[in-house]
């Protein structure tokens, strides 16, 4: 079984078409779930599958 693809909240917020700050509220009120990276304990990641869930049929942006 592949293991699932993570963004970071940067990353995210881009692909989401939003504002980082915005992105992290959402996060901070529980709309949206991030793991640890377990390489840096401070930095935290979003699984593809959930962002795409929350967003619905909401087009996601491609990340550059």
């Amino acid at each position: 079984m592949a293991e699932p693809k993570l963004v970071s909240i940067d990353r995210a917020a881009i692909m989401a078409g939003m504002n980082e700050r915005t992105f992290r509220r959402r996060v901070a009120s529980g709309e949206l779930v991030t793991l640890t990276d377990p390489r840096d304990r401070r930095r935290k990641l979003v699984r593809l599958d959930d962002l795409r869930k929350y967003l619905g049929e909401v087009p996601m942006q491609q990340a550059s």
